[in-house]
C-alpha cells in the first residue's frame, strides 16, 4: 500500500454524516410544526364557522313573544323575520301566504279547490 493519506477519514466521514442527519430532522421537525400550526388554524376557521352558524340557527329559531308577526324568514344571514303582521288563524302574512298559494299550484300541490 501507499503512503498517500486518505483524504475521506473515519472522523472526516462520521462529522459529515451527523451534519446530515442533523439537517434532515431539523428539516422533519420544521415540516411537522408547519403542518401542526396549519391544522390549529384549520381548526381554529372550522370552530369559528361553526359557531356562527349555530347563532345563525338560533336566532332564526326565535319566535316573536307576541305572535302577531309573520314567521316567514326574510333574511337567513343575518336571520331576520318578516315585520309584517300575520292573517288572523294563520301563520303567514298576505303576501307571503299568496307566494306560498302560487308555488304550491305550480308545483301541483293544491288539491283541493278550483283553479283560476
Amino acid at each position: 500500500m501507499s503512503d498517500v493519506p486518505n483524504p475521506y477519514s473515519d472522523e472526516e466521514w462520521q462529522q459529515r454524516l451527523a451534519q446530515a442527519v442533523g439537517k434532515t430532522l431539523h428539516k422533519k421537525a420544521a415540516a411537522r410544526d408547519e403542518r401542526r400550526e396549519r391544522q390549529a388554524r384549520r381548526d381554529a376557521g372550522l370552530k369559528q364557522r361553526h359557531s356562527t352558524k349555530l347563532t345563525q340557527h338560533d336566532a332564526a329559531t326565535v319566535v316573536d313573544e307576541s305572535g302577531s308577526r309573520c314567521r316567514y324568514l326574510v333574511s337567513e344571514a343575518p336571520p331576520r323575520p318578516c315585520p309584517n303582521e300575520r292573517l288572523p288563524g294563520g301563520e303567514w302574512c298576505r303576501p307571503h301566504l299568496t307566494r306560498a298559494v302560487q308555488l304550491a299550484r305550480r308545483l301541483g300541490l293544491d288539491m283541493e279547490g278550483e283553479r283560476p
